[in-house]
């Protein structure tokens, strides 16, 4: 038998899923949703666009992937990887973790965790963040720099003709479709991101790989 390993949680799609797995609560701040049960087919749950109110925990040998979420409390789960994109308000609670990645979010509380040192490093210094930023100014230098470059080749060659313009003009609207997709949204997300509060850590229990290897190792499905 073929196990399904993914399993996208989208915000449209919430409510089926609720009912389908016998999720109780309401999502409200009082009443959470709450996650205590995912078939264990399901190894990467992804969930997208969520702001309800929702409890995830007791879950093993899961990877989580969060984007643009909030107000999730994950609790007392076996993780193999946390991914945060995005998100706000994202309370991390008494679970043993052997990956974190946060790109683009804040205001994140880790208490009590278990964590693995090089993952807690990384996200307490941004190095998520610092590598997402460092790749963006690789990507638009170079391409700014070929704009330049095409540009400067259009006022030094004259165009009078139109067998010169054509290609020009062809060639530069080809190049507009990288720009929106490359520049201004992953632009925004960098300057809105820096605006976030820093996640904050409490009494969380940092060891090392070879600890944890030794005492908490996740056994695959």
């Amino acid at each position: 038998m073929i196990k399904q390993k993914f399993l996208y949680v989208k915000n449209k799609d919430f409510p089926l899923f609720k009912e389908q797995m016998k999720w109780s609560g309401e999502g409200t701040q009082n009443d959470p949703i709450v996650i205590d049960f995912i078939n264990e087919t399901y190894t990467h749950i992804y969930f997208t666009n969520i702001e309800q109110y929702v409890r995830v925990m007791n879950l093993k040998n899961k990877s989580f992937r969060f984007k643009n979420c909030q107000n999730f409390q994950i609790e007392g789960c076996k993780i193999k990887i946390l991914g945060l994109i995005d998100c706000l308000n994202i309370n991390v609670k008494n679970n043993v973790i052997t990956k974190i990645v946060s790109l683009h979010s804040g205001e994140c509380t880790f208490t009590g965790n278990t964590i693995v040192q090089e993952s807690y490093e990384r996200i307490k210094k941004g190095y998520h963040n610092r590598k997402y930023f460092s790749n963006f100014l690789y990507h638009n230098l170079l391409f700014l720099g070929a704009l330049f470059t095409f540009l400067n080749a259009m006022l030094r060659t004259p165009i009078a003709a139109l067998d010169y313009f054509v290609p020009y003009l062809i060639g530069f609207l080809m190049m507009i479709p990288f720009v929106i997709r490359f520049f201004p949204k992953p632009l925004v997300r960098i300057i809105r991101s820096r605006k976030y509060p820093p996640h904050k850590f409490e009494n969380n229990n940092i060891i090392s790989q070879e600890q944890f290897n030794l005492n908490y190792t996740v056994q695959q499905n």
